[in-house]
């Protein structure tokens, strides 16, 4: 939310962090009453489209100049160790939608094997992942920030274009990100106070 009020103030409209919330909490709320995953994955499409714009915009900066590599540190100390385990465990968070996902697919078999989405998934996302936190620490060094988008110029009108964009495809990944929950919540709500005349309205009900 700050970095959407940095960005709003970068363009001259300034709101409080209330309504921005209020603002960012509708269509949150909309999207999170959508339970088909078949539904789910335009706007799925959508917000990582939006972060693939991103990326690229970022290492367009991030690429004209670069430190000498020489000056980094190789290797960091043992009292980041925590922060970095904190990152890794971070970044496992999508692992548990993939057998909802699977469940979800008409030919499940395909999430697998040497050519599944799976694999090709991960061909595609390590590289992109991998040079974005090269490059940042190779222009940043020591100085980066906890997101590498704070490291942007920012009396950059596209920088702060960015940081909205960024917002967004936060946004808009979140009902994906809520399907798994709710996928085991759900069914203990319908086992202990079910079976619901309602069930839809009982779901949505339970979304919200």
């Amino acid at each position: 939310m700050l970095i959407v009020l940095q960005a709003l103030q970068f363009f001259d409209v300034h709101l409080s962090i209330y309504i921005v919330m209020l603002i960012f909490i509708t269509p949150m709320w909309l999207s999170s009453l959508i339970t088909n995953l078949k539904y789910l994955a335009p706007v799925s499409t959508f917000a990582n489209a939006i972060l693939f714009t991103a990326i690229v915009i970022t290492l367009y900066y991030i690429c004209v100049g670069v430190k000498e590599f020489s000056s980094l540190r190789y290797v960091a100390g043992i009292d980041t160790i925590p922060l970095f385990l904190a990152v890794a465990l971070y970044s496992y968070d999508s692992v548990a939608l993939l057998v909802p996902l699977r469940n979800e697919m008409d030919n499940p078999e395909k999430m697998v094997g040497p050519l599944g989405v799976l694999n090709m998934g991960f061909l595609i996302v390590i590289p992109i992942i991998t040079s974005l936190g090269f490059f940042s620490y190779f222009k940043y060094g020591e100085e980066i920030r906890g997101t590498i988008f704070l490291n942007l110029p920012e009396d950059d009108k596209l920088v702060q274009a960015l940081l909205i964009l960024v917002c967004i495809q936060v946004l808009f990944s979140y009902p994906v990100q809520l399907y798994v929950p709710v996928t085991i919540l759900w069914p203990m709500v319908v086992e202990r106070y079910g079976p619901f005349k309602h069930n839809l309205r009982n779901l949505l009900c339970f979304r919200t």
